[in-house]
């Protein structure tokens, strides 16, 4: 069995499915739930900042923010 913990919320995932209910962003592990709240809050950021938001513009600031989140 493995076990794999959030990395944001530190909680431990059960049963983990890569991509059904935890992800990976470079070398952190997210819940699904953690990944949804992060990912929805950093679109509103970055829409707020300039308009629209595109993650192949935006991937080194989001991949940043979700290590920030992860500390």
């Amino acid at each position: 069995m493995q076990y794999i913990s959030c990395d944001m919320c530190k909680k431990m995932i059960n049963s983990p499915s890569h991509g059904k209910n935890y992800f990976t962003v470079k070398n952190k592990h997210i819940c699904k739930k953690c990944k949804h709240e992060a990912d929805r809050e950093i679109q509103d950021k970055f829409e707020a900042e300039g308009g629209y938001y595109n993650f192949v513009e935006k991937k080194e600031e989001y991949w940043q923010e979700i290590a920030e989140r992860c500390e």
